[in-house]
């Protein structure tokens, strides 16, 4: 449950719980019975918000293992090229899966034909000029964005890159966290890096 969700009903509670002693406080003769009254909503609405108060920060801060009641299972590393591999990447950098782009490949995709290539005329990797196998000028390609979406259909976040002088590549970032729920097969996992500044997934449990 998120944390404004969490809020809202014990926003809720509190309302409801005020309307219901309320109209007992109405119904009660006398004004020794209605201090009581008011004894006991000063302590459930206290207690409410007590409750409230650490079911935020549940959600806002990471709370101490004790208070909350559970274990912490170190499962091992962060295999981040193996991750990327899954998804067709050829290579895992820094928090992100990157793959270098055949331009060839990507003009044919640009002009919707086959057996294209590129030629620059400069050192500039924008400088590139689509032409067929017969030397017929197509283009450039003015979507290498979009192009690095079709090829990595399943990756929202894909975008591309350019190094020069003719370097080209697909590139996205990748929560860690995702990837060790997909290398260790959990749900309740997280990465975080150990005392020694490595990265590792950790698994909490109930205890």
């Amino acid at each position: 449950m998120g944390t404004v969700a969490v809020i809202d009903l014990v926003v809720g509670m509190i309302s409801s719980a005020y309307a219901f002693f309320k109209e007992i406080g109405r119904d009660v003769d006398g004004i020794r019975n209605r201090v009581k009254i008011g004894k006991i909503v000063a302590v459930f609405l206290s207690t409410v918000l007590m409750s409230t108060i650490l079911l935020v920060a549940g959600h806002v801060i990471q709370l101490p293992l004790w208070m909350t009641g559970e274990t912490e299972q170190d499962l091992g590393g962060v295999d981040l090229a193996a991750y990327c591999n899954s998804y067709g990447f050829s290579a895992a950098i820094d928090q992100g899966c990157e793959s270098g782009i055949n331009l060839g490949s990507a003009c044919d995709w640009s002009h919707n034909t086959k057996g294209s290539h590129i030629k620059f005329s400069s050192p500039s990797p924008k400088s590139g000029l689509c032409y067929t196998a017969n030397g017929h000028f197509l283009g450039g390609i003015s979507d290498m964005d979009g192009y690095c979406k079709y090829r990595f259909k399943f990756i929202v976040t894909v975008t591309s890159t350019s190094q020069p002088p003719h370097t080209w590549n697909c590139e996205t970032s990748v929560n860690p966290d995702l990837v060790c729920g997909w290398q260790y097969q959990k749900r309740a996992v997280a990465a975080r890096l150990n005392d020694a500044g490595h990265l590792r997934c950790y698994e909490r449990k109930h205890i």
